[in-house]
């Protein structure tokens, strides 16, 4: 775990900067002084607290389902952003959890590394959840302390009204937008499923050893809006598209809701984000379907 972090962060310092300038310098525009108001300040700092709510449920040929969640409540992190680069971390805050001899412990990691150009924005993540539940009854339910579901991937999506769309304002807030604007989006995705195979089985599981797991690569057009009063701003995105999954040949489906709300200042900023994420995999009767959810606010200073 710690060796694949420390790859990953690597990565996504030299290629994004890479890439990113040249990919800017390619398809080079001015940013109109009207429309966008840029802080030229290279480091801000955002200390956040947020509710994370995810599960996963599978449904067999005969329609019975079952649905696993993790024991994870209230969160806390750091978030931070250099030049084009954003890294947020996540972490529990001990004692905002269920009660662990009913509901099991859980053991969470979380890790979102963002880069930014004018015209680009970028995503790669690290989601893992080890102890699981499912409630069966008001009276019981199964837990399973090794049971594990994980996720990785990388993301980009491209704006196609590039001259009067912000891609740093929503999330990044290192740039303010004037006016209301819009644009449609198309992102492309790959992503890496891996979850124990108890997850899916009867219990007690006959392969409890046993992994899942998916490798899938989806192409999702969205659209966006971006609207500022003042210092204030509100972004909505909404993507949606179909996924391929390589070796069983699953059909994905994925739909994607982000919106952020917030003040930009010259020297501060607040914000609040939500974020909702639906995947389906069919195939042959049978269906996964994982949702994530989460709420987040913060404060920064630009330093």
């Amino acid at each position: 775990m710690g060796k694949f972090l420390l790859s990953l962060l690597i990565i996504c310092i030299q290629i994004p900067n890479i890439w990113g300038q040249k990919l800017s310098k390619m398809i080079s525009f001015e940013r109109d002084s009207s429309v966008f108001e840029a802080f030229h300040k290279n480091f801000t700092v955002k200390p956040f607290i947020a509710y994370r709510n995810f599960k996963f449920e599978y449904t067999r040929l005969d329609k019975t389902s079952r649905t696993w969640k993790p024991n994870v409540n209230l969160l806390t992190g750091i978030g931070g952003t250099y030049k084009n680069l954003q890294l947020n971390m996540f972490f529990k805050i001990p004692g905002t959890q269920k009660d662990e001899k009913s509901y099991g412990k859980t053991k969470y990691r979380d890790v979102n590394v963002y880069y930014y150009t004018d015209i680009l924005n970028g995503l790669i993540y690290y989601k893992e959840f080890e102890g699981m539940y499912s409630q069966i009854n008001d009276n019981f339910r199964y837990i399973i302390p090794t049971g594990s579901f994980k996720t990785y991937g990388l993301e980009s999506f491209w704006v196609f009204n590039r001259k009067n769309i912000s891609t740093h304002l929503p999330f990044k807030q290192t740039e303010h937008i004037k006016k209301f604007k819009n644009s449609f989006l198309l992102k492309a995705e790959y992503q890496h499923i891996e979850f124990d195979n108890m997850l899916v089985q009867d219990f007690p599981p006959l392969n409890p050893n046993f992994k899942e797991k998916y490798n899938i690569a989806r192409f999702m057009p969205g659209y966006t809006l971006q609207y500022s009063i003042q210092n204030w701003y509100v972004c909505p995105y909404l993507f949606s598209g179909v996924g391929y999954n390589f070796g069983n040949e699953k059909v994905n489906l994925k739909t994607n809701f982000k919106l952020g709300f917030g003040y930009n200042g010259k020297n501060w900023m607040t914000g609040i984000i939500y974020e909702l994420d639906k995947e389906f995999k069919i195939q042959k009767g049978e269906s996964l379907m994982c949702e994530y959810m989460y709420l987040k606010f913060h404060v920064g200073i630009r330093l």
